[in-house]
């Protein structure tokens, strides 16, 4: 049964999974061990929980790199840094505009404010490719405090 299930989900998402078939199989259907050299692991679980890992979290980074950002965020952010911890988000003034500033949280859109109260749309900015998220919230950060005009004119605003 699990293996009609790993069979189904490996040609479902294009994948090739090796499954050994039990002990004794070849000389039951042919009189003796395969000939065929293998290029692939004894151990077929191995296989089997690394495509398992994968399919529950896809979006998942190497835990070196987020550690790497996370400590990048701090060291860039300094005091904000807590404020990040305990309230969710930091708030960046706007150079451009008076009584305005943006909120940034991890993976999500940018929040404007302006004379205290939140805009009905928001500013959406992603990285093309995947990246932890405090780069990307580092990434919305320095990009809002030196280019905010070009940050305006080329971010999708979303409701």
């Amino acid at each position: 049964m699990l293996r009609a299930f790993l069979a189904w989900l490996a040609r479902g998402l294009g994948v090739r999974v090796y499954l050994r078939p039990p002990q004794g199989t070849w000389q039951l259907l042919w009189g003796g061990p395969s000939e065929v050299p293998r290029d692939f692991p004894d151990e077929w679980a191995v296989g089997v929980r690394d495509m398992l890992d994968t399919l529950a979290d896809p979006y998942r980074c190497e835990d070196e790199a987020n550690l790497r950002a996370e400590q990048l965020l701090r060291e860039q952010l300094g005091e904000d840094y807590q404020k990040l911890v305990t309230q969710g988000y930091i708030d960046v003034p706007s150079r451009v505009f008076r009584n305005t500033f943006y909120r940034l949280r991890l993976r999500r859109p940018i929040e404007v404010f302006k004379n205290g109260r939140r805009q009905p749309w928001r500013l959406c900015v992603v990285s093309i490719e995947r990246v932890p998220a405090a780069d990307e919230l580092l990434m919305k950060l320095l990009w809002l405090k030196t280019n905010e005009e070009y940050v305006l004119a080329t971010a999708n605003r979303v409701r």
